[in-house]
């Protein structure tokens, strides 16, 4: 489902959160599948396929108090939390306040540290972006989703203002 919802494809995208939405059926108290339907949210109004409405912001935000009651030490909660007021609801402050708890409990957490890649971008502060994107794709070299690992690298790199990186991650 993760894979899925990273593709071009809206067919794809609907699958993966019929996918979800079966996993949260058969175990609804898993914190993780409810972080990643938080992401679903948000990629769903960032990727352009619907007219964003706070309907929207608010079941992302609904799916990740969820996760967050469900297990209140996931780091990937703390970060799609941080994701949510990012992309949707617009507070940075909490995005990072967020992001710092996440890394305090799991600094090995890569989507974490790609969250924070993206707030430090949005902050203009290039060269922590640049640090924080390398290091998600660190710890996570082989992931099946290392092609939107690489392109919130190359944007990391643009706001870094180097060119070379951005063009060989781009």
């Amino acid at each position: 489902a993760t894979q899925l919802m990273h593709r071009l494809s809206p067919l794809a995208f609907e699958r993966a959160q019929q996918m979800l939405l079966t996993l949260l059926q058969r175990a609804p108290r898993q914190a993780r599948v409810h972080a990643w339907l938080a992401k679903w949210h948000v990629l769903r109004v960032t990727k352009g396929w619907i007219v964003p409405t706070g309907a929207d912001g608010a079941k992302a935000l609904g799916h990740v108090h969820r996760a967050l009651d469900l297990n209140p030490d996931s780091a990937l909660a703390m970060a799609m939390d941080a994701f949510v007021h990012c992309h949707m609801l617009p507070d940075l402050g909490l995005a990072e306040q967020r992001l710092t708890q996440a890394l305090d409990l799991d600094p090995n957490e890569p989507w974490s540290w790609l969250v924070r890649s993206t707030l430090e971008s949005h902050l203009g502060h290039g060269e922590q972006a640049w640090f924080c994107a390398q290091r998600a794709r660190e710890l996570s070299p082989m992931d099946p989703l290392k092609h939107y690992y690489d392109s919130l690298g190359a944007s990391a790199a643009v706001a870094a203002e180097r060119w070379v990186d951005a063009e060989r991650l781009g």
